[in-house]
């Protein structure tokens, strides 16, 4: 019951997938959609874009936070100033040298997707 404007920007996001979502829309472009919003709500909105995806609507988004990349995408496309710098299925990308070149950290030993300053002794 309250303006758009006057709600909270991750509440404005929701609300910016809800009326994509019904105009029927089959393809999403969302940019930073967690930005804004609490962990559940977060991790809520990841599993609706798996599911969208999964019956058949094309969900691209832009997204920084790489254990988000890792829960929701199939592909993923690395890019470093507009210029496509890796592609391909994400457990291959983001394990490969280019996560490393393009944001200056280095994987953290152990086998787990984890990402630390080169040089750091913490995770």
């Amino acid at each position: 019951e309250r303006p758009f404007t006057a709600i909270s920007a991750g509440e404005q996001q929701r609300v910016l997938l809800a009326r994509a979502l019904a105009t029927g829309a089959t393809t999403i472009l969302m940019d930073e959609p967690t930005a804004s919003l609490d962990v559940g709500h977060a991790l809520g909105l990841l599993a609706t874009l798996r599911q969208l995806a999964a019956a058949g609507r094309a969900i691209a988004v832009v997204l920084h936070d790489l254990e988000e990349v890792r829960q929701v995408a199939d592909r993923v496309i690395v890019l470093n100033r507009g210029q496509t710098v890796a592609q391909g299925p994400v457990g291959e990308v983001l394990l490969s040298a280019a996560v490393p070149a393009v944001f200056g950290v280095e994987a953290v030993p152990g086998g787990a997707l984890g990402f630390r300053l080169p040089g750091a002794t913490c995770a």
